[in-house]
């Protein structure tokens, strides 16, 4: 490989034209004929190194997925009817590849090439394409918005859960016109697999699903709703559940939801767990491994985004919680909002490591213009409220958060 060096848009993507179906990967962006289609798939092409590993898979459900060093980053399309060709442009500072697999990456035989073992770094979740007809998934898939009415608002994570890990939403809009409760859950059905369109609520996708609200719990749904004490199993459509189904509305439930309040799932030996802002809300037994989370923004949560699960799990991190070391709580958060940036930044650890770093390249102040000086730790990010994307400039564009990054201003 060359020295690093300056890229532009590669000659292959633009020759191949919005009138060829094409999906190309590029840096960390995903091109969909020769249009811009989703930012920050992946982590950035241009910081691979020689020996490095990168491939792409079609599976039969049509599902598009692309890989690096055996990384499956999730699916960037589903519903693919034709037969497509591997495309690769040897170009900037790759000077030469070999073709290392001669039956693609992993498994090519469709469900199974899915799953994430337990020794692999599994991919940020984000939206899964496939979503309910009155939804919007941003470029990023990090933000799903129901554009009118109080249902056909079904979205899926875009791979499936491993053993332990939470797919969490936050809400970010909230319609009170309207009633209901957002449900969320799992299913052990891919959504490329699903008829379309999807059906107006989530309690009608086709079994097996395990879904939850503040109220009941559906099993293939069918509503259930036993108190952690009682003995006898639910049954549903396609399948038994051999332990109870705790429902505990003790807490704020799904009903009652208001912008920044966190709701997850997580699998974990063999249950499906709700929590809401941390506490745990519902929980159903016998749930199957690798599945796919399921959130139906039904009623008045109109919009919600994907948020790691850092905060929700309370976890102390180096960082997360700035040089306070303590746990970034709600009530944290709503502290630390009502100061100054500069204050936020002053507290912040991450933040602190990225300023000391720039010291040590001895660039004189007077290049510096420390009011626009900007951290995008998860943190700081997330207790300024701002979204995944934002859309400015003349004329107003999409741009991506450079979220894991800090911004120092110059003159």
């Amino acid at each position: 490989m060359l020295p690093r060096q300056q890229t532009s848009i590669p000659e292959s993507i633009k020759l191949l034209g919005p009138e060829s179906e094409s999906w190309m990967l590029f840096t960390s962006a995903i091109f969909h004929n020769s249009k811009r289609y989703r930012e920050n798939y992946c982590t950035s092409l241009e910081q691979l190194q020689e020996g490095d590993r990168v491939g792409v898979s079609c599976y039969h459900d049509g599902s598009v997925h692309f890989f690096i060093n055996g990384q499956d980053h999730g699916a960037v399309f589903a519903g693919l009817k034709q037969d497509v060709y591997a495309v690769v442009d040897v170009y900037a500072r790759t000077r030469r590849v070999f073709i290392t697999s001669k039956r693609g990456v992993g498994n090519s035989t469709g469900e199974e090439s899915r799953k994430v073992t337990e020794s692999e770094e599994a991919p940020l979740l984000h939206l899964h394409p496939i979503c309910g007809k009155l939804i919007s998934i941003d470029p990023e898939s990090c933000m799903a918005t129901r554009l009118q009415s109080y249902c056909h608002g079904i979205v899926f994570s875009d791979r499936p859960l491993r053993e332990g890990e939470a797919f969490q939403v936050t809400v970010d809009k909230v319609n009170p016109k309207w009633s209901g409760a957002l449900t969320m859950g799992v299913t052990s059905r891919s959504p490329a697999s699903l008829s379309k369109p999807l059906p107006q609520s989530a309690l009608s996708l086709p079994a097996p699903t395990w879904l939850m609200n503040s109220t009941a719990t559906f099993i293939n749904g069918s509503k259930v709703r036993y108190p952690a004490k009682h003995s006898r199993s639910a049954e549903g459509d396609g399948g038994a559940v051999s332990r109870p189904v705790v429902v505990n509305t003790s807490g704020r439930g799904s009903e009652s939801l208001k912008v920044g309040d966190r709701i997850s799932v997580v699998c974990r030996q063999g249950d499906v767990i709700l929590s809401v802002n941390g506490a745990e809300q519902a929980k159903c037994g016998s749930v199957p491994a690798n599945c796919y989370a399921v959130v139906d923004l039904y009623g008045p949560v109109e919009q919600v985004l994907v948020t790691d699960d850092e905060i929700s799990d309370n976890k102390d991190s180096d960082h997360t919680a700035g040089v306070t070391n303590r746990k970034a709580t709600p009530e944290l958060l709503k502290e630390l909002a009502s100061l100054p940036q500069k204050e936020v930044r002053s507290r912040c650890t991450y933040w602190q490591q990225c300023s000391a770093f720039m010291e040590t390249l001895s660039i004189p102040a007077a290049f510096f213009n420390t009011e626009l000086d900007q951290c995008y730790c998860q943190q700081c990010h997330t207790i300024r409220g701002d979204g995944p994307c934002f859309r400015q400039g003349l004329p107003p564009a999409l741009y991506a958060v450079p979220v894991g990054w800090c911004r120092f201003g110059i003159v």
